[in-house]
């Protein structure tokens, strides 16, 4: 049952709203559910078969007014569309250009992190043995590069903001429940390669996403990472991300890329090789090699579906 004004100017706003308000019950699995529609006095209620489904709605609160009366939800319409759009670049859009900044400002911030360990490492790893290398490369405002010794950790951040799928662990946390607004991040990958494949320009070569970090509006963050590292930073932190924290992490995936090994690939994968192949890796060395080609647990599968980029 769907009520809609007589009035020209009023019927319009309603139709446009209403399609808006449609596209979001449809995103939040909420459009089966609705009982009825009823225009009142610039309001649009919504009334549904289900009384839980106010709280999936909760987090559109920027852009609606809800009032629980039993099974219903009004929407306060506003006077123009332009009026609606203004309403969601003030809140949405300026929310996304605080978690850019946010994000933007750490990874400056890790830069610096970055090649004050590069440097400290370099001192000692000469006394260790002069073969050890340790080296911090810049390659872009949105890339750097740590060599240490065999290993190549890429850290990369992405220009743009992501929200979570509903069915991330995150959205049970009460921090989120609280406003899910803070659940839009920026992200942070960090790739393992092994440092010959850039040595010898080995295109083919695979590298390995071994973290992502969220940033989020309040500069809180959390970490995607294997265990023990993943369990570390599995919730967003109680405190904004710091330069010392950020320390922390970069040790940490220091030490693991250095204990993650290159494998001996099964015998069947390496068994037949043509002339060329063979000329071609004298020449350029391009059969393909990773740390891991060739195998794959359950548990890197279920990692590498879940940091997939």
């Amino acid at each position: 049952m769907c009520f809609i004004p007589s009035n020209k100017k009023a019927r319009k706003i309603s139709h446009t709203v209403l399609r808006f308000m449609l596209d979001i019950f449809e995103k939040e699995g909420c459009l089966t559910k609705i009982r009825s529609i009823i225009f009142y006095r610039n309001h649009l209620l919504f009334f549904f078969r289900e009384k839980e489904i106010t709280q999936r709605l909760i987090k559109y609160r920027s852009l609606i007014i809800i009032l629980y009366l039993h099974r219903s939800i009004i929407f306060q319409m506003p006077d123009t569309q332009r009026e609606l759009i203004l309403k969601m670049l003030r809140e949405k859009s300026v929310m996304k250009q605080d978690v850019y900044k946010n994000t933007h400002n750490n990874f400056e911030i890790l830069k610096d992190v970055v090649k004050e360990i590069a440097d400290d490492l370099k001192t000692e790893a000469q006394k260790i043995d002069k073969r050890i290398t340790v080296e911090y490369r810049f390659t872009s405002d949105h890339e750097i590069e740590l060599k240490v010794a065999g290993d190549m950790l890429v850290f990369y951040m992405h220009s743009n903001v992501f929200e979570f799928d509903k069915s991330h662990a995150m959205f049970k946390t009460g921090y989120i429940k609280q406003n899910e607004l803070n659940s839009y991040c920026g992200i942070i990958y960090v790739y393992n390669f092994l440092a010959d494949s850039f040595k010898y320009n080995r295109l083919q070569d695979l590298g390995y996403l071994i973290s992502r970090v969220f940033i989020n509006r309040e500069n809180r963050f959390f970490l995607e990472a294997k265990p023990p590292l993943g369990y570390k930073y599995s919730s967003f932190s109680d405190v904004p991300v710091s330069s010392q924290t950020l320390k922390e992490i970069v040790y940490d995936l220091i030490a693991y890329a250095i204990s993650f090994d290159l494998y001996t690939p099964p015998s069947q994968s390496v068994q037949e090789i043509s002339l060329n192949e063979i000329i071609e890796r004298v020449q350029s060395d391009k059969l393909k090699t990773g740390k891991r080609l060739g195998f794959k647990s359950q548990t890197e599968g279920t990692i590498n579906d879940e940091l997939a980029w």
